[in-house]
């Protein structure tokens, strides 16, 4: 299943601190952190939150926890999608004013 969600970084730059404490799980903070610039951050925030939510329209899942969806990049600053350490599709994120999302899930193993 196929999901896309954009996200308006203007729209979170007044709280995106509170945004982060909400939506991202311990990784996912310790990314964050080794951005320095607020805009990077923002960016990053507002991408993984597009992220989470084109997840919950490819998954159909409309009572995720947001901290149980992971966004972690790998060492090559590509974005993985995870829940509780199982890799469960492919995601792309851009962000030029605004963040998107496209989210592929595997298919399961039947």
């Amino acid at each position: 299943m196929l999901g896309v969600d954009i996200v308006n970084l203007e729209r979170i730059k007044d709280n995106y601190d509170d945004l982060a404490r909400r939506l991202l799980s311990d990784k996912e903070r310790a990314q964050l952190l080794t951005y320095k610039a607020k805009t990077s951050k923002i960016s990053y925030i507002g991408g993984r939150f597009a992220a989470k939510e084109a997840y919950v329209k490819a998954s159909g899942n409309k009572l995720v926890n947001y901290k149980e969806v992971e966004i972690i990049d790998d060492m090559n600053g590509r974005p993985h999608i995870y829940i509780n350490d199982c890799e469960i599709g492919e995601v792309s994120i851009a962000h030029d004013g605004y963040a998107i999302a496209v989210v592929s899930l595997f298919k399961e193993k039947k």
